[in-house]
């Protein structure tokens, strides 16, 4: 008993999240808080691949040295790499799920660059593939020295949260984003400096847009704004 209350006791903390999480899902009827008819379960394997240009754009400094070693694998391995981004072109064809909210609501970020890159033309969307090749080429890089089950609990939890979302938003990144970003070791004064210095410019930068950029819908008197 002393052995066990010593294993669990520790624990305790994590077994009240689990306990209170599962209460919640019972007592609720499911997951979704509001309107659960906008937000069923759907397979969309795309996420994967947003999710890898999402943390591109976040970790840039720490993905700009991996652009040399990513194309040397490319080089040695001219088969693989075909093939995946073969089938990130299949997935991107015949499984990118849209979202009702994302084409209608034009005060977020993501509506304007799906319609740049998804709505208007063909080509961009699979013309992205190497990116995502590239992004998550770098993740597995950057977490290659972890162990065996830190890999396994991370990816399995990645395609578990987001691969099921039908609807495209940043905030379903975020938490695999900050676990990816605090496992990247070896980190140089430089990168971090810069990673500062380019987050410091996206926030300037939002809030500007925000207190600069007004627009109306044609069913309200609001301001709206643009936001994340």
């Amino acid at each position: 008993m002393k052995l066990l209350l010593g294993l669990v006791w520790p624990c305790c903390g994590y077994i009240i999240v689990i306990i209170s999480f599962i209460t919640f899902v019972i007592s609720n009827g499911g997951l979704v808080v509001g309107d659960k008819s906008a937000h069923q379960a759907e397979i969309n394997l795309p996420q994967l691949f947003y999710f890898s240009f999402f943390v591109i754009a976040f970790a840039l400094p720490y993905f700009i040295v991996r652009i040399k070693s990513f194309l040397k694998f490319v080089l040695q391995h001219k088969l693989f790499s075909a093939l995946c981004m073969l089938l990130f072109v299949i997935i991107t064809r015949y499984n990118t799920v849209v979202h009702p909210y994302l084409l209608a609501d034009n005060r977020h970020y993501v509506f304007y660059l799906w319609k740049a890159f998804y709505e208007r033309r063909v080509m961009p969307k699979y013309l992205l593939s190497p990116v995502y090749f590239f992004g998550l080429y770098s993740i597995i890089s950057h977490l290659k020295n972890k162990s065996f089950l830190f890999l396994l609990g991370y990816f399995v939890s990645l395609v578990v949260s987001i691969v099921p979302q039908k609807l495209l938003e940043y905030r379903y990144y975020i938490l695999p984003f900050m676990v990816f970003r605090i496992n990247i070791n070896n980190l140089s004064w430089l990168q971090l400096s810069a990673e500062l210095l380019f987050f410091l410019v996206i926030n300037v930068m939002s809030i500007y847009i925000f207190a600069s950029k007004e627009f109306y819908w044609a069913d309200s008197k609001e301001i709206q704004r643009i936001i994340w």
